[in-house]
């Protein structure tokens, strides 16, 4: 044996290498648990503003409307519909974080998000197909194991 083999170099010395490609693939993990924050935070903000809104709204509309039963109505609504903003938001911020984690179980609910996403044209589809095939690669699922 030379010297040479007897020596590691300090950027690979006490780390785990990783095999060919996966380090492509844990960009490609990583944009995509992005692209899942980028819209899940929006839409939870969004149905948080609705939520709060509704209320602020429904008190202006019981003390100016002449008809009483608007202002719950309007509440009503709004927290429905703020809720609901709210709850859809959960599967894509699961998936994000799961994901810049690196989370095995963070896949199922990718998957959720892109399937979801497939009729939602045209970007949608594009990041439906992109995020199902991330996580259909071998690498995805040995980075993620």
């Amino acid at each position: 044996m030379n010297h040479d083999e007897h020596e590691q170099s300090p950027r690979t010395h006490g780390q785990r290498t990783a095999p060919t490609g996966s380090n492509n693939m844990e960009t490609h993990v990583t944009v995509v648990g992005v692209l899942c924050l980028v819209v899940a935070v929006p839409l939870l903000l969004a149905g948080l503003l609705l939520f709060l809104g509704s209320l602020v709204g429904a008190g202006f509309a019981t003390a100016f409307a002449d008809v009483p039963a608007l202002g719950p109505l309007i509440a009503g609504a709004g927290l429905i519909a703020g809720l609901l903003m709210a709850a859809l938001s959960l599967p894509g911020l699961l998936a994000g974080i799961g994901l810049l984690q690196q989370q095995a179980w963070a896949k199922i609910w990718v998957y959720v998000i892109a399937a979801i996403s497939l009729f939602n044209i045209p970007i949608g589809t594009l990041f439906g197909i992109y995020a199902i095939w991330v996580m259909n690669r071998p690498q995805t699922h040995a980075l993620l194991t």
